[in-house]
């Protein structure tokens, strides 16, 4: 003989509302997250590409600096890749080179970089 005693709510299956209203509370919020963090990632990728190409194009014309002969490195500007760049030379042996850019960084900050070369005169002693 069976002595239990069931509640009717007891046999009831299912969720409740309220079950409903917390998952969906959970769910909004991880998707918020995650589309946060998703814009964020977008930005920084962003701005290091930028970052990227402006330090690319200075390093392209810091070789062509020092691949130019002694005698032939003097003071000038270029535009590398839409980048503006200026140099002035000083000194004799070694020639310093000072390599100067300003840019426009991807957070959209105006950013002056300057890079220094010394070349010094190849010996021909020997």
């Amino acid at each position: 003989m069976n002595t239990e005693t069931h509640s009717p709510l007891a046999d009831r299956r299912g969720v409740s509302l309220v079950e409903i209203l917390v998952a969906l509370t959970i769910l909004s919020g991880t998707l918020l997250s995650l589309a946060s963090a998703a814009g964020l990632a977008s930005r920084q990728l962003l701005s290091g590409r930028t970052d990227l190409n402006a330090w690319a194009a200075s390093q392209s014309q810091a070789e062509d600096l020092m691949s130019r002969d002694f005698d032939t490195i003097s003071s000038g500007s270029a535009t590398v890749h839409g980048y503006p760049m200026t140099w002035t030379v000083s000194g004799t042996n070694p020639k310093k080179v000072l390599l100067e850019m300003d840019w426009t960084n991807g957070r959209g900050l105006v950013v002056t970089d300057t890079v220094v070369l010394y070349r010094a005169e190849p010996d021909t002693t020997s």
